[in-house]
């Protein structure tokens, strides 16, 4: 179970299925920058390689904390949840 509760996140403003909701685009979006940037290593590893047979680390290790980097991120207020069109979306959407 990730802590902090819902309450403290939600603060009353929306309901838990939203934040559920929130927090799943979150983690998508801290999942997509942290690709992007292992992406950006690896074409720089590669380039620094100059013909030594050594190969990238191809591991994931953000893939299992993107949900609790999501909600740390919701409830320091680095990430917002904007209501509208009967949808949760994110600032980091925007």
């Amino acid at each position: 179970m990730i802590h902090p509760t819902v309450n403290d996140i939600t603060k009353g403003k929306y309901n838990r299925y939203t934040l559920v909701i929130a927090a799943a685009k979150s983690a998508r979006h801290i999942t997509d920058l942290a690709g992007a940037e292992a992406e950006r290593a690896a074409e720089a590893a590669e380039n620094d390689r100059m013909g030594k047979d050594i190969r990238p680390d191809t591991t994931d290790p953000i893939g299992e904390r993107a949900v609790t980097m999501a909600v740390e991120k919701l409830l320091d207020g680095e990430y917002k949840v904007v209501l509208g069109d009967n949808a949760a979306k994110t600032e980091s959407e925007k």
